[in-house]
Formats: C-alpha cells, structure tokens, sequence
C-alpha cells in the first residue's frame, strides 16, 4: 500500500511540475482517453500474463532447484537467472515465440488505440510531418 501512495504522490507531483508553454493547452478529455487506454492495457496484461508465464515454463521444463515456499529477493533473482539462462541456452526458441505471439495478441489492440490517439504527443506537439 505505502509503494501505491508513494507512486500517486510522485504523479501528482509530476503533474504539477509540468508548465505548458505560451499557446499550449492541455486537453484533459485527451488524457483521460489515454489514461483509460493505458489502464485498459495494463487490465488486460494482467489477466493474461500469468496463463502464458504457465505455458513458458511448461515448454521450457524449468524447476526450481530451491525451494519456493518463502522467497527472498536474492533467492527471486536467482530462480529468473536460472530460468532464463535454461530457456535461452536450452535452445526453446518456439515456447519464446508463443509466448511473444501471445503477448503481441494481447498488447497489439491497445497499442493502435493508444498510438490512434496520439498519446505519446500529451504534453508535447507532435510532429509536422
């Protein structure tokens, strides 16, 4: 909870430090858009990362060589390491693949929406070109 509060008070602060320049306004019906666009994404993320965390490790055949039970962060490191070293010199070029497919088919929606409505240009004018 103390990483949520910290995390609002430092947009807040960002927000608040942000000046538009003469003839610069902002559009809060824009951000809004973008905002819910960015938590539509990060929704959808979330259901279906787990899932494909799954299918990654099933495909890989990676098991923990300690135990999982109470994992500090060195010990988290450790298993990442491990797995990742096991998924990328074991050659399983075709689980990373589903799994970037997977990805893409979830993220892919949201990204056209977000680059639609033009949300990386928020607080900046876009390109001429």
């Amino acid at each position: 909870m103390q990483r949520v509060k910290v995390s609002l008070l430092l947009g807040c602060l960002l927000l608040f430090q942000f000046r538009p320049t003469a003839g610069q306004k902002i559009n809060l019906i824009k951000v809004g858009n973008c905002v819910e666009a960015g938590l539509e994404l990060t929704a959808s993320l979330a259901i279906q990362i787990m899932p494909m965390m799954k299918d990654l490790l099933q495909c890989v055949g990676y098991l923990p060589k300690i135990s999982t039970a109470r994992v500090n962060r060195v010990q988290l490191l450790v298993i990442i390491y491990q797995f990742v070293h096991k998924m990328l010199m074991g050659e399983r070029l075709p689980c990373l693949m589903n799994a970037y497919m997977t990805l893409s088919s979830v993220v892919g929606p949201y990204l056209e929406k977000m680059n639609s409505l033009q949300c990386s240009y928020l607080f900046v004018k876009p390109p001429l070109c």
